[in-house]
């Protein structure tokens, strides 16, 4: 059994990046997709929070016209990954 586990609660929104309107309306060149989380890293012997961050956002961005909302979408994750990462280990 692990000796700590990490808890989190994630949201995701999405944008358009468009340049000035063709024909009357805007042309959507690339999306991005937003994830939220908030993280908590808990020590179960102790019961006493590692660390915790309630605030992580992290942005990828996707081409409209040529990939699917995933890339953006795994993009962001990697990013809060690595956020994740760099937060936990301030504190060792």
């Amino acid at each position: 059994m692990p000796s700590c586990e990490a808890r989190s609660c994630a949201t995701t929104s999405s944008r358009r990046t468009t340049e000035p309107p063709s024909k009357g309306r805007p042309q959507v060149l690339q999306r991005q997709v937003s994830i939220g989380v908030q993280v908590e890293i808990v020590d179960l012997v102790e019961n006493v929070i590692l660390w915790e961050s309630r605030g992580l956002v992290a942005q990828g961005e996707f081409l409209e016209s040529s990939e699917s909302e995933e890339v953006g979408r795994l993009e962001a994750i990697e990013l809060l990954v690595q956020k994740i990462v760099d937060g936990a280990q301030s504190n060792w």
